[in-house]
Parts: structure tokens; sequence; C-alpha cells
């Protein structure tokens, strides 16, 4: 089995390098003929125009990443959040019948979250999980 997950890392990594030299293949000609720094600090994109301008998506990954890195184990908190702000009486409409004891399940941890706080319902639900690896 290792040898599967090395292989379709190898593939993987493989598929990135071939992306980028496509990308590096088609966009240095334009960035040539633009200017590079044209290219970057432009704000706006217009291709029918030949205006290209990518300041504003580089920006944009910059934040999001940002938020990844600030966030990252409020992910699921999030989630939550969208879970207690649908009513219990209709959690039951979502889950299929096969996940209706998870969705229970959810619906008491829930519970404890808004009654203990974070902190306590997050300790009693990986106890109760028998779960050390937090």
């Amino acid at each position: 089995m290792e040898y599967v997950f090395l292989a379709a890392a190898c593939v993987s990594v493989l598929c990135v390098a071939l992306i980028c030299a496509f990308l590096l293949a088609n966009g240095l000609p334009a960035m040539g003929e633009i200017g590079v720094l044209k290219f970057l600090s432009g704000t706006r994109w217009k291709p029918g125009a030949d205006i290209y301008g990518i300041f504003p998506m580089i920006v944009g990954s910059v934040y999001v990443t940002a938020g990844a890195l600030l966030l990252p184990d409020r992910a699921c908190r999030l989630e939550v959040l969208g879970c207690l702000l649908l009513p219990a009486s209709e959690r039951h409409i979502f889950a299929p019948e096969e996940q209706r004891d998870t969705a229970a399940l959810l619906d008491r941890w829930l519970l404890l979250l808004k009654e203990q706080g974070e902190d306590a319902a997050l300790a009693s639900i990986r106890r109760e999980l028998g779960d050390d690896a937090y």
C-alpha cells in the first residue's frame, strides 16, 4: 500500500510540474509583451481589450491564505455554527435514515456547546469519544 501512495504522490507532483510548465510556456510571451511589473501590479483584467493585471487576484490569495493560517482550528467551528443556525426540528430533514443517530449525536454535542461553552464542550466530546489525539 505504501507504494501505491508513493506512486500517487509522484503522479501528483508530475501533474503540478506539467501544469506549471504549460502556464510558463504560454504565459511568458504575454508577460514579455505586457511587462512583468505591469502584469503583476495591474488592477484590471480585460482580455478582450488586452489589459492584464493580476494584483487583485494576488491580494485575494494572500487574504484567503492569511485567513486559513489564522483560523486553522476554527474551520470546524464554522460548520458547527451553520448547524446551530438550523433549527433542531429541521435538522433531521437533511440527515438520511442511516445517519439519524449521527444527527442526534450532533444535536447533543451542540447542546453541550451552548450550555457549557466551547472548551468544556470539546473536552466532554473528546472524553465521550475516548480520543486523546487532540
